[in-house]
């Protein structure tokens, strides 16, 4: 159950974040219009929680990292091919829109991909530095005890 939950949640999540910077970017450019279609808010919201799926699927791979990330990334690229360039009608504006689709996708995967990569690699080294403060201050803590008999000198 922790586990569908933590899925809706970061599903969620990433809803709020694609329809944050999809109202950013229409509001600094002329591309697009501000508002989006209910078929629109589904395909995004569709496209979220697929991105939670695979994260999930990327943290219980047993397989290398190189792998983990290659599937990962087929299957995003797959699922935003069918939600966006094929449901979104992006084809329908321009024959090389789709390839173009593509390119911007891969870029802004392999990006945040290395951003959250090098992120995630400091969180470790800061957890593992904070761990190894705290037992060498477990052990200097024993080692200043004194010793006290079980049986006080009461007797």
């Amino acid at each position: 159950m922790r586990r569908i939950n933590k899925l809706f949640l970061t599903g969620c999540g990433y809803a709020v974040l694609i329809l944050t910077l999809f109202y950013i970017f229409a509001a600094v450019s002329k591309f697009v219009t501000q508002t989006i279609a209910p078929g629109q808010f589904a395909l995004i919201v569709l496209f979220s929680f697929v991105i939670s799926f695979a994260e999930f699927m990327y943290e219980i791979l047993k397989v290398k990292k190189i792998y983990k990330m290659l599937i990962h990334y087929a299957v995003l690229l797959t699922v935003f091919y069918i939600v966006f360039v094929i449901s979104g009608n992006i084809s329908v504006q321009r024959p090389a829109a789709p390839f173009v689709a593509v390119i911007i996708f891969t870029i802004l995967y392999f990006a945040i991909w290395i951003i959250v990569h090098f992120v995630r690699k400091g969180i470790n080294k800061a957890d593992d530095k904070l761990e190894s403060k705290i037992k060498t201050k477990e052990k200097s803590q024993k080692s200043k005890e004194k010793y006290k008999p079980l049986y006080g000198d009461d007797q």
